[in-house]
Order: C-alpha cells, then structure tokens, then sequence
C-alpha cells in the first residue's frame, strides 16, 4: 500500500465520522424523551404504583418491562426476576414467608434505590 492509500484509508473515515458525530447527542436526547413520553403515558404500569398485570394484554405487560425495567419484571414475576438475577440486582428477594430484603449493588444498583 502506498504512503497516499494510507493516508486516504485513514482521512476519509475520520471525516465521516466527524461529520455524524455531533447528530449522535441530539438523537440520543431525542429517545430519551421519547421513552420519558411513554412512560408517563403509561404511568398505570409503573411497578410502583403496583399495577395488576393480570388485567392487561401481553403487549402492555411487555412494555412496562421495557419501560420501568427491572423493577417491572420484579413485580410481574418473582421466581423468574430471581432466577433472572435481576431480584439480587435490584436488592430484593422473593418473599417466601418473611419479609426481609436483601442490599447488594449490582449493575442496575444498589438495594433500596428504585432503578
């Protein structure tokens, strides 16, 4: 490969990238409010306003799982969140006659704080 090849294979590459770079903050603030939107669109789903997931479609449980998360697929079901390991994540444990909580941090956080 020649010296101007290198440099080609080098410079153009750099120049797109440097020209989507700055859509890339906009967009992402874009879905997250977007994702905001629906949530509060749905805001009947949000686990902590515990919602009977029983009552809606397949769909709308889907979503609430996509939206709140972990905390969602906690409360829509215990035995596979811990199996899942999202129960240990999120500090909570399924409650099999007592009512004690665990309060390690894993990646969605430490116990207690409601992510």
């Amino acid at each position: 490969m020649t010296v101007v090849g290198l440099i080609f294979t080098l410079i153009v590459p750099a120049c797109v990238l440097g020209y989507l770079l700055p859509y890339v903050p906009r967009a992402a603030r874009r879905a997250g409010r977007a994702v905001q939107e629906r949530a509060h669109e749905r805001r009947a789903l949000d686990p902590a306003s515990s919602p009977a997931y029983a009552g809606h479609p397949p769909a709308e449980v889907g979503l609430a799982v996509a939206l709140f998360g972990g905390p969602a697929l906690f409360a829509l079901d215990r035995d596979f969140a811990a199996r899942a390991g999202v129960a240990r994540r999120l500090g909570q444990y399924p409650s099999q006659g007592s009512s004690s909580s665990g309060s390690g941090c894993g990646s969605f956080g430490c116990g207690g704080c409601g992510l």
